[in-house]
């Protein structure tokens, strides 16, 4: 069956993922070439860099109007490369947008071409943990060859506990196994030998014992309570003049529509929200900045979402 390591974080997860996927595909040494959303997270970055490849090897696929890598273009331009492939990343919530790209289609046209597909779900993963109506946010992740899951973004499990999983785990001891001279050989798999790390903390405790704590109804109720509260905030951002190109998750981004007055406004409105005590971030994403809500927080309520909507309409207003 499936299994994995536990890692520092999402990305060590998924450089993990992807110099196993290298590895098994005969592909070390190689200037093999990473397929991804144009949204992809920058851990695929340091991936290449750490793999020995340039940045060029990052081939990044254009996205549809939500934000979802789009699967006939992508069919479109592995069809053209010629350079080898290592994997194809799809991602279960973009950093800015929290889109989730369409993984059944992604999943298929991966094993049609006999290639690995590493799915980055260090934001969206975790709903595949919960409900039915959960589950189907993020359907067919258990497609990939490779999953990277950060359970203490979304359900408050305390840091470290990201894991990355695959389809096959005795792929993680043959791409990193090195014999050590001075111990013993180990009767089975030894846990050093999986990945990166070798001194290894007890993460997989803080996980488990977490996720003991929730159950499936305090997991269920985490993951509702994030979306209900994101609804609500787009629901009351809507009659603003705002672009607002958010995801189905609980992450929501808007400036406004003018594009041009997104810099100075984005500034001044998140210090006006900070005085307040609410914290959004301000990304720039396809050279716009935005103000990013992030709707984790089971202690975020009604009232906050109230505040942050009138200073939101005030700045706007002024």
């Amino acid at each position: 069956g499936a299994g994995g390591i536990m890692a520092s974080g999402g990305t060590i997860c998924t450089i993990t993922a992807l110099v196993t996927a290298r590895h098994q595909r005969g592909l070390d040494g190689q200037q093999a070439c990473l397929y991804a959303s144009a949204d992809c997270h920058n851990s695929l970055a340091k991936a290449l860099r750490v793999m020995g490849l340039p940045a060029a090897a990052l081939r990044l696929v254009s996205t549809d109007d939500a934000g979802r890598l789009d699967p006939h273009r992508l069919d479109q331009s592995l069809e053209k490369e010629t350079d080898p492939i290592l994997a194809v990343v799809a991602t279960a919530g973009t950093t800015v947008r929290g889109a989730v790209d369409p993984i059944g289609p992604i999943a298929d046209i991966c094993h049609r071409r006999g290639l690995w597909l590493h799915v980055d779900g260090a934001i969206g993963a975790v709903c595949g943990l919960g409900g039915q109506r959960h589950q189907e946010l993020v359907a067919h992740m258990g497609c990939a060859d490779s999953l990277t899951i950060n359970p203490q973004k979304w359900l408050g499990i305390a840091k470290a506990s990201a894991m990355v999983l695959l389809r096959q785990p005795q792929a993680l001891a043959d791409t990193f196994a090195a014999p050590l001279a001075y111990m013993e050989p180990a009767r089975g798999v030894h846990g050093g030998d999986c990945g990166l790390q070798g001194t290894r903390p007890a993460e997989v405790l803080k996980l488990w014992l977490g996720l003991r704590h929730l159950g499936q109804q305090g997991i269920d109720e985490l993951l509702d309570g994030a979306l209900q509260r994101a609804q609500t905030l787009r629901q009351a951002l809507a009659p603003l003049p705002l672009a607002m190109p958010s995801g189905n998750l609980h992450i929501v981004c808007f400036r406004p529509r003018t594009a041009g007055s997104s810099e100075a406004w984005s500034r001044h409105t998140r210090e006006q929200l900070l005085d307040q005590g609410l914290m959004l971030s301000r990304p720039r994403y396809r050279g716009q900045h935005y103000l990013k809500a992030v709707l984790g927080n089971p202690f975020t309520g009604m009232q906050q979402i109230a505040a942050l909507v009138d200073t939101i309409s005030a700045s706007l207003s002024s």
